[in-house]
């Protein structure tokens, strides 16, 4: 039996919140891509996956809704959402000839429901030299909402400098993902990202979600 979302407050004017349902991580080696046992019914599903070697194919994993897709010439990152059923196990993400993988992360409302998530502000870099800063231009948005951003380099050990500081989703060096939520009260923020040169292929994108 699946568990759903307690809508307390729901209505005009009640507070709504987001929440993070799991910790995430990164995983390697299969484009078999898990959903974590902590989804409830009604929880947006976030997964940041990677491709590197060869010329990867865009995969969008069946049933989520592609977010931000950037590429380079032998690597690709794709971000991708769906507000889960509570019955999904396993979806099948991007291959690579070198590498690939993954991370999912699960966000929880309080005082309202996901439904449509739509894409504002999109940003994006795709270079083998020093990538612009990039900014997404938050502020103003009615609330809530999350900033999301993904990065991924061929090398590890590169620092993205974010202002405001954004929290990061698994803590590896090489794949790269941050989010922060602004709930009900809360006044959003523009986000600027400074990916270094991390060698070639340096890929970015961050971008918000509007409910």
């Amino acid at each position: 039996m699946f568990r759903v979302n307690q809508l307390n407050g729901f209505g005009v004017g009640a507070a709504k919140s987001i929440s993070t349902a799991n910790t995430a991580s990164w995983n390697g080696a299969s484009s078999t891509i898990t959903i974590p046992s902590e989804k409830w019914a009604g929880d947006l599903c976030i997964i940041f996956n990677y491709a590197q070697g060869g010329t990867p194919a865009t995969v969008v994993p069946s049933g989520f809704t592609s977010l931000a897709n950037t590429s380079g010439s032998n690597i690709k990152i794709i971000a991708s959402g769906k507000v889960l059923s509570g019955s999904e196990t396993t979806v099948t993400g991007m291959t690579g000839d070198n590498d690939q993988g993954w991370a999912c992360q699960l966000f929880r409302p309080t005082g309202f429901a996901f439904s449509t998530f739509p894409v504002n502000s999109l940003v994006s870099s795709s270079t083998s030299g020093d990538p612009p800063a990039l900014t997404v231009s938050a502020s103003g948005a009615a609330v809530p909402i999350i900033v999301l951003a993904q990065a991924r380099s061929n090398t590890g050990g590169y620092t993205i400098v974010d202002s405001p500081v954004m929290t990061q989703i698994g803590g590896d060096t090489a794949p790269q993902a941050f989010y922060t939520i602004y709930d009900s009260g809360d006044t959003p923020q523009d986000h600027s990202l400074d990916m270094p040169d991390a060698g070639n292929h340096n890929l970015i994108h961050a971008f918000y979600l509007t409910f």
